[in-house]
């Protein structure tokens, strides 16, 4: 049974006393002191009507209902508009009731003593349990003996009005506010909830020293990642302890409990791509859906974002045990999952094994996100790298397009455009195993490329945390080295819509924004982390690994781009090559494997003309003879790409 709320009946009493006291005083300054008899009559015949219709329209704007030590302005101005509400039901009952006013000027009167009096009242009891709460508080931190912080607010707007509001009723903030900060020139020298605007951004370091300021937080939730970031390197530069105010799409919770400390995520400089799931319902609903490799870390983010749709079936797929049984029983935490949920166990390259489970389950949208995906462990090994990433994603694409899947998506990466290093080439190979396929196939084929993804398994992020929770060093492969980066969810979202707006043979590119300098990402997660860069943890630079280069991209210039019809998103036009000879390439890479693996870069730079290994030692480099007759196969294997291009 559902409890309503009680009128506050002490604060209706409260109410009524200031009602009597405001309609007296209203008389007595309409005749300078002293009030006629028959006036008298008429203040004491009309003053109960008064009462019920000014407490009637209080009422109605819930103002006892109300918890007022929390009020904002809002709250202030539905009491007045409550008191309206009251003089004009007073003046209509009296019409109605042929009860004659003499004067029209002591009800407006009365009026404006009501608003005044009704409203201070409330602001009294405010400032008076404000005032009990903060000696408790105080109290509090000495029996504690916690440390109180001096923090400084950047934003002067709505949000950080509302925040001193909420810092200062929060029972165990032991935070005192110096002061508030603004990029508005407007604002500074005024005062927000009596806290001073001191000045704008630019003087922001003088101030942190003058004031001894020892965090700033943030309240700037709508903040754009441009925006955000310059303001954050504005605030790295005072060493201070940084904060922000979260917000979401729907809501902004302008609250204590709503602050948190800088992440990376912030560090992106860049907006969030928020994407329209919509058309994705169409696609997954009441349909098979199969996840290759899905205990991986983009993997098990399908599986959980698959099953808000309700397909008619989630196939897992994973050589990994262990994360394919916990991405499991996370989703059969929800027993309504439990009758939709099939996880099977085996490797992509076992095309048999893919044979059983397709015939099993008869999938009709596969995601294939299996695939090694460590550089620098795949330059150590790229055997292993072609059975999976080339071999492996030639069984699923062939067994998919047998048993007449309608559509097939596969996890890409910007390091397959113009391949420095093995994982690279293999995954470029898969892109074209797509794009050639889709010429003789009913199933939507396309593929989704994008950069790293902050918080996967092997990501630089975790890595850095790992370094700077150990003291250091931080080490950095290059000073220059930039990458592109992501979120999981905005990954997600991308495959996902991919798979609904594929026509066939694409390759969808997410707008990534400007590249991160890596060496600036470990400087600022130092000094999130509370510490100087090269003072209290240092930064060594280890020079490039095997296969890697310091610029990553996401396009080839033979692929151009076109809209997709998705916000942020673009999309590669399919490219004109032959199923037949991408899958003789495989085969001659399958045949190398077996027969000559100390030649497999030149096999695979032969299958891919585009990859160019870089930073390789000696014991991986074949000697000038080998190189002089790979190149001519590799000139002819360029002849023959032109020609059927």
């Amino acid at each position: 049974m559902i409890k309503r709320k009680l009128p506050n009946f002490a604060l209706m009493f409260v109410d009524a006393s200031l009602i009597v006291v405001s309609i007296l005083l209203a008389y007595y300054m309409r005749f300078e002191g002293s009030v006629p008899r028959n006036y008298m009559q008429e203040f004491r015949q009309y003053l109960p009507l008064q009462i019920i219709c000014y407490l009637i329209g209080c009422t109605a704007v819930h103002s006892y209902s109300k918890l007022w030590l929390y009020a904002d302005p809002t709250d202030r101005v539905m009491h007045i508009f409550g008191c309206v509400i009251g003089f004009c039901l007073t003046l209509a009952s009296l019409y109605l009731l042929r009860m004659p006013v003499r004067s029209h000027t002591i009800y407006v009167l009365s009026f404006c003593f009501i608003v005044g009096t009704t409203s201070m009242a409330r602001f009294l009891w405010r400032y008076i349990n404000l005032t009990g709460l903060r000696k408790k508080q105080r109290t509090q931190r000495r029996k504690r003996g916690g440390e109180r912080k001096r923090i400084l607010i950047y934003g002067a707007g709505i949000a950080g009005a509302a925040l001193i509001d909420s810092i200062r009723l929060a029972p165990d903030q032991n935070d005192h506010i110096v002061g508030l900060i603004d990029d508005d020139l407007s604002k500074v020298g005024k005062s927000v909830r009596g806290i001073q605007v001191l000045g704008t951004g630019e003087i922001l370091g003088d101030l942190v020293k003058a004031r001894a300021i020892d965090a700033i937080i943030i309240a700037i939730p709508t903040a754009t990642g441009a925006q955000m970031r310059e303001i954050l390197t504005k605030c790295k530069a005072t060493g201070c302890e940084m904060r922000r105010l979260l917000s979401t799409e729907e809501t902004v919770d302008c609250t204590v409990e709503n602050v948190r400390p800088i992440n990376v995520e912030d560090l992106l400089g860049r907006d969030p791509v928020k994407l329209d799931n919509s058309s994705v319902s169409a696609i997954l609903k009441d349909k098979v859906v199969m996840v290759t490799g899905g205990g991986g870390s983009i993997g098990s983010e399908l599986c959980r974002q698959i099953m808000t749709y309700r397909p008619k079936k989630l196939i897992i797929f994973d050589i990994y045990e262990n994360n394919a049984y916990a991405i499991e029983q996370e989703l059969l935490a929800d027993p309504e999952n439990a009758p939709f949920v099939r996880v099977y166990i085996g490797s992509v390259r076992d095309r048999n094994r893919l044979r059983e489970v397709f015939a099993l389950e008869h999938p009709q949208v596969i995601f294939h996100a299996a695939a090694h995906k460590h550089v620098p462990l795949m330059e150590h090994s790229p055997c292993e790298a072609i059975k999976n990433n080339v071999v492996g994603t030639r069984n699923v694409v062939e067994i998919a397009d047998e048993m007449g899947a309608e559509r097939f998506v596969m996890i890409s990466t910007d390091k397959a455009v113009n391949p420095t290093n093995v994982m690279g080439a293999t995954k470029r190979i898969g892109e074209m195993l797509i794009q050639s396929i889709q010429k003789k196939s009913k199933t939507h084929f396309s593929a989704v490329r994008f950069g790293n993804v902050l918080g996967s398994n092997g990501s630089v992020i975790p890595l850095f945390q790992q370094q700077i929770a150990r003291g250091g060093p931080v080490r950095v492969m290059h000073k220059e080295i930039t990458r592109f980066f992501m979120t999981i969810s905005e990954a997600v979202s991308l495959i996902l819509q991919s798979a609904a707006k594929s026509e066939g043979g694409e390759i969808f590119i997410l707008d990534m924004g400007q590249p991160v300098r890596i060496d600036d990402l470990a400087r600022d997660m130092i000094r999130l982390s509370g510490h100087e860069p090269d003072v209290d943890i240092k930064i060594v630079y280890t020079g490039l690994r095997p296969g890697e280069k310091l610029y990553e991209e996401v396009l080839m210039h033979e692929e151009g781009l076109r809209e997709s019809g998705i916000k942020g998103v673009k999309v590669g036009k399919p490219m004109e090559l032959s199923y037949e000879d991408i899958s003789a390439r495989v085969d001659m890479l399958q045949a190398c494997i077996q027969s000559d693996p100390h030649h497999i870069r030149n096999a695979l730079m032969r299958a891919v003309p585009t990859y160019r290994p870089q930073n390789l030692p000696e014991e991986y480099l074949d000697t000038e003879e080998e190189l002089a007759e790979e190149a001519a196969k590799m000139d002819a294997a360029r002849e023959d790409e032109s020609v059927s291009a």
